[in-house]
């Protein structure tokens, strides 16, 4: 049961960083700029810099996994890897340099 538990939650954090991929796309740079610091529009919010928060997630999964399961090409951490490269790239492309 806990494998299946875990595997939704990857599932799930995929498809998020997915839907946040896709608010990027086209060098959108308003909202690349809001998910490093949505101060900019509620000054008295806490912020929380999304870019940030997908490279350490990056970082913490290829240091906690096998490194076997990476190299599968199918598998659930290549795939989450893989999209989160995606996500940083689309967060940082264009002329979003702060980013």
């Amino acid at each position: 049961m806990k494998l299946k538990e875990d595997i939704s939650q990857i599932d799930f954090v995929k498809d998020i960083m997915e839907f946040t991929q896709n608010l990027c796309e086209n060098c959108f740079q308003d909202f690349q700029e809001f998910l490093r610091d949505q101060t900019t529009l509620v000054s008295d919010i806490v912020s929380t810099n999304i870019v940030n928060e997908v490279s350490t997630f990056l970082v913490n999964i290829c240091e906690n996994i096998d490194k076997e399961d990476i190299l599968k090409n199918n598998s659930l951490y290549s795939r989450i890897i893989i999209q989160s490269l995606q996500t940083l790239t689309d967060l940082c492309l264009g002329p979003c340099l702060k980013n």
